[in-house]
């Protein structure tokens, strides 16, 4: 393909000069310019339209259209504020990926000063640039972009407003607020019916199941699982959907089905692998690394649950590389390399935190108590264990005595038994 060379007027080269001893004046060099600008913008966005799902070609466009939409906020007028509106919505397939989610934050910044150039309600954008700090694991960013699109789209524009709804209770039930999420999804669930968006009524089903999850309801969790691997297939008759195969395959992992379980998860696997998606992959990875752990196949557990780890950081996900930490650090305590398990939790830990997962940041002290009473500190063991049983507490995840049974098997191992 041919590219065209965009110049800044102020740029112009030594040679310019030539330009003005032939007596063409700045203002026709400018309107030359103009031309050629807009020339450059109007064929990338043919390109863009004309290659909206060919995401390789994008690829190798993408220095240009980051130079489009530059040369487009230059201009400040209506016509190219409209221009750079249409150029990120037609983008916004391919930008919808953790790996550009610093570019779609750039897009999205340029997409709100054009939205105010031309008084076009922004709720959109500002969804848009949620999921850019969602993937970033920016969540406090990610939440204040959700609130802000559920209140500039109310009353204006159902769709954003509803799927804003669904955001911002999707990410206060990732950070474990529990109550106020279910009673956000709630009310988000009759909004997403009202603009048929049967995919965003089985995102809410689906966190109501993943509650019942938590709470060790598997009965429920299961028929709720069902119910949305129902849904989604109005949607798309093909098959499960990825998110469905992999918490089917967790409900059955803790029922103890681990045939069914593992059938569903490389069924993922297979379906990451064919698509060369590396965020289903290292989640197919992760949880199959649970249940070889279950099986006592340490080698593959360990082999597995690196892999995972691998590709959350090189797609630049936080959750799931702190989960995976998570993972070997139990795999290091059963190896009883303490020291290394250690390590693995306290940055599960830290990395929890700074995200808000209130249940994950449970679990990591929950592991680190069991690290500090097997290396003998014992006091250590038990302040965390205590912040641990605090926090599940608080969520509503354990009841008064399910934490009182876990703090006599805790006291037991490491007190009676003295821990090995």
């Amino acid at each position: 393909m041919t590219h065209h060379i965009l110049l800044h007027p102020k740029q112009h080269s030594r040679n310019d000069h030539n330009l003005y001893s032939s007596k063409v004046s700045l203002e026709k060099y400018q309107a030359i310019f103009d031309r050629s600008g807009w020339a450059f913008a109007n064929f990338y966005l043919q390109f863009a339209q004309s290659h909206q799902n060919d995401f390789d070609a994008i690829d190798q466009e993408s220095a240009n259209f980051q130079l489009v939409r530059r040369w487009l906020l230059d201009q400040n007028d209506m016509r190219a504020a409209e221009s750079l509106i249409a150029l990120i919505k037609v983008l916004t397939a391919y930008l919808h990926r953790p790996e550009l989610a610093a570019e779609l934050l750039t897009y999205c910044q340029g997409g709100l000063q054009a939205c105010k150039h031309i008084d076009l309600n922004p709720g959109w954008l500002y969804l848009l640039r949620y999921e850019a700090h969602n993937f970033l694991g920016e969540w406090n960013r990610a939440l204040a972009d959700a609130e802000t699109a559920i209140r500039v789209a109310h009353g204006t524009d159902p769709t954003s407003h509803a799927k804003a709804m669904l955001a911002w209770g999707c990410l206060q039930f990732n950070r474990g607020n529990y109550p106020v999420a279910l009673d956000t999804l709630t009310q988000a669930e009759p909004l997403l019916t009202a603009i048929n968006d049967l995919e965003g009524v089985a995102t809410v089903r689906a966190q109501f199941a993943a509650y019942h999850l938590n709470r060790g309801e598997l009965n429920q969790a299961l028929a709720s699982y069902l119910e949305v691997d129902r849904l989604r297939r109005q949607i798309d008759p093909t098959g499960p959907s990825n998110h469905t195969l992999l918490m089917l395959g967790v409900v059955y992992r803790n029922m103890g089905d681990f045939e069914t379980r593992a059938e569903y998860l490389k069924q993922l696997l297979a379906s990451g692998e064919a698509t060369k998606n590396p965020g289903v992959i290292a989640t197919a990875s992760h949880h199959l690394a649970w249940l070889r752990l279950r099986q006592q196949n340490m080698a593959e557990t360990r082999r597995l649950a690196a892999q995972a780890k691998q590709l959350y950081l090189k797609i630049n996900d936080p959750r799931g590389a702190s989960d995976t930490d998570e993972q070997l650090g139990l795999i290091a305590i059963l190896d009883k390399d303490i020291d290394a398990a250690e390590t693995h939790l306290k940055h599960s830990l830290t990395v929890r935190q700074e995200l808000g997962n209130q249940q994950g940041a449970a679990n990591s002290l929950g592991l680190l108590a069991d690290v500090y009473a097997r290396k003998g500190q014992i006091w250590l063991g038990v302040y965390y264990m205590w912040h641990s049983w605090r926090l599940y507490y608080r969520l509503g995840v354990l009841t008064r005595q399910q934490i009182l049974k876990k703090a006599r098997q805790f006291w037991q191992l490491a007190i009676v038994e003295k821990w090995p």
